[in-house]
C-alpha cells in the first residue's frame, strides 16, 4: 500500500474513534469481519470503494473527508 491508502485507512480508524463505536460492532454494523475491519484500519489492506461508501451511508461519514482529509469528518 502507498502513503495515501495508508492515510485513508487512518481517516477510517479516526473516525471510529469519534465515534466511539467498538471496532467489532462498527464491523458487524458494515456486515464485515472484525478481522476484515482491522486490517483496513491497521493499514495492513487498503479501503475498497464499496467499504467506504457504505461507511458513508451506514455511519455518515464524509466521502471527500475519509479520501482526503478535507472538510468535516461527518457528512
Amino acid at each position: 500500500m502507498n502513503e495515501r491508502e495508508r492515510a485513508i485507512c487512518a481517516r477510517v480508524k479516526q473516525f471510529r474513534e469519534d465515534i466511539k463505536w467498538p471496532q467489532e460492532d462498527f464491523a458487524k454494523a458494515l456486515k464485515i469481519s472484525r478481522n476484515r475491519f482491522a486490517n483496513v484500519e491497521y493499514g495492513r489492506a487498503p479501503l475498497r470503494l464499496i467499504l467506504g461508501l457504505n461507511i458513508c451511508e451506514v455511519f455518515g461519514a464524509n466521502g471527500e473527508w475519509i479520501a482526503t482529509g478535507q472538510g468535516s469528518m461527518h457528512g
